[in-house]
């Protein structure tokens, strides 16, 4: 609609109010009825440009409220046991055990050799490690690592210094959510074969 056009409509409107409130409602003749329809308008121009701000904030204060979060994501740590098939731990050093000095493994391109734990907690990453766990038995701990972090299948591959050797594949997605919750997907495959569980405890047989 052309813009002269509707300011005419919106004069002619305007007019025929006036003169309207006028005769119903006589009482109201010292009442200025152009200031008192000029308001109205400005009522709803007033509201839409709180309701705008409004949103605007509430948009802002979810942004920065999420930025502030401080999250605990727990590393990735696998723990891999070695047993025969009797049962018996083959990495506590015993006559016929597996030799701990020629275990290796291969993550990234990188060799860890068996390092042996002498502290009960060992923070951030450390290779491949070997400690009791908590109830006594010996296990091989490689990690930690970064929860945080995407990982794409990535191998990590036991040498067990007999020549042999298996392959723990990791799969982890890290993703924050719009809602500021986290979306931590993991799974591990041994071989080529998924665990049904998404679990960080190998137990190989030898």
């Amino acid at each position: 609609m052309p813009i002269i056009q509707k300011c005419f409509i919106d004069r002619k409107v305007t007019k025929n109010l006036q003169i309207y409130v006028q005769r119903k409602l006589p009482f109201l003749h010292l009442i200025n009825v152009d200031r008192l329809i000029y308001y109205a308008k400005m009522k709803r121009i007033l509201i839409f440009l709180l309701t705008v701000l409004t949103l605007s904030s509430c948009s802002d204060l979810r942004t920065e409220y999420r930025s502030d979060i401080i999250y605990d994501i727990n590393p990735i740590v696998l723990h891999i046991y070695v047993n025969d098939a009797d049962g018996r731990n083959l990495l506590d050093g015993r006559e016929g055990s597996l030799d701990t000095k020629k275990i290796s493994a291969t993550y990234e391109g990188e060799i860890y050799s068996v390092e042996l734990q002498t502290k009960y907690y060992m923070p951030s990453f450390r290779g491949l490690v070997l400690k009791k766990d908590s109830t006594g038995n010996n296990e091989l701990v490689f990690g930690e690592l970064d929860g945080a972090k995407n990982l794409d299948y990535v191998d990590l591959v036991i040498s067990w210094g007999n020549g042999t050797s298996d392959t723990i594949t990791i799969f982890n997605d890290y993703k924050v959510k719009s809602n500021g919750k986290l979306d931590i997907t993991r799974r591990f495959y041994v071989n080529g074969n998924k665990m049904d569980r998404d679990i960080d405890k190998f137990v190989f047989v030898k």
